[in-house]
């Protein structure tokens, strides 16, 4: 812990039962970006399962704690990991989305889904992490994580600012956010034609009407909706 702040800190040169450490990067982005570029590497090549906080900490040159404290467990690590692009930026991106007419909604929102991923970091593709995620039984856990906090959560509070209820705005997150991911295997992991070659703009005219009719469609009577638990 640093002195007066309670932050854990990485050691520079400290010695322990692994050695000694390589020094942490500069500053608080860089040490960060470090941490994100060995987790990444270590997701491809290993798996959920087989990565480790310690193993991430040791090969980036940290302390452990130093990765819990930016990423908490390895489930957060991987949702930072899997695509950051999306993660840095959604819950503004999807407000935005909704400050627009709702009509047009689903539409902006499969937009914004497929060309954050069509984008995704060049080194580690959306596509590879989702692929091995989708295979992985380990990897439960971690997609779950992800899925709730990049999709259904924002979007459900972008529906309770615009009036819905919680309950509803989380149904309608939910089922809309079934139809996002639907997509991104369909494209990115079963790469099932026409959809895995089509352009942005032709995806979005086709399933952006599937997702409107989740966010602003009829849902059925109180006593037929979906109940969790």
């Amino acid at each position: 812990m640093s002195a007066g702040t309670g932050k854990p800190v990485a050691r520079d040169g400290a010695t322990g039962r692994g050695g000694p450490r390589r020094s942490a990067p500069d500053g608080t982005s860089a040490t960060r970006e470090s941490i994100l570029r060995v987790a990444r590497a270590s997701f491809l090549s290993q798996g959920f399962a087989r990565t480790t906080i310690r193993g991430v900490a040791r090969e980036a040159g940290v302390d452990p704690a130093l990765v819990c404290y930016y990423f908490g467990s390895k489930g957060d690590l991987f949702a930072a990991a899997i695509n950051p692009n999306m993660r840095a930026s959604t819950r503004d991106r999807i407000a935005e989305i909704f400050e627009g007419d709702l009509r047009s909604a689903g539409a902006r929102l499969v937009h914004l889904a497929v060309t954050t991923w069509d984008g995704s970091s060049p080194d580690v593709p959306f596509a590879s992490l989702l692929r091995w995620a989708a295979t992985d039984e380990n990897a439960t856990e971690a997609v779950e994580r992800y899925v709730s906090e990049v999709i259904v959560a924002p979007l459900s509070e972008a529906l309770v600012r615009v009036g819905a209820s919680r309950d509803e705005a989380r149904e309608r997150a939910v089922l809309a956010g079934s139809q996002v991911m639907g997509l991104a295997m369909v494209r990115y992991v079963f790469r099932l034609e026409p959809l895995a070659s089509a352009g942005v703009k032709q995806i979005v005219a086709v399933t952006g009407p599937s997702v409107q009719r989740f966010i602003t469609g009829p849902l059925p009577p109180a006593g037929e909706r979906m109940r969790s638990g």
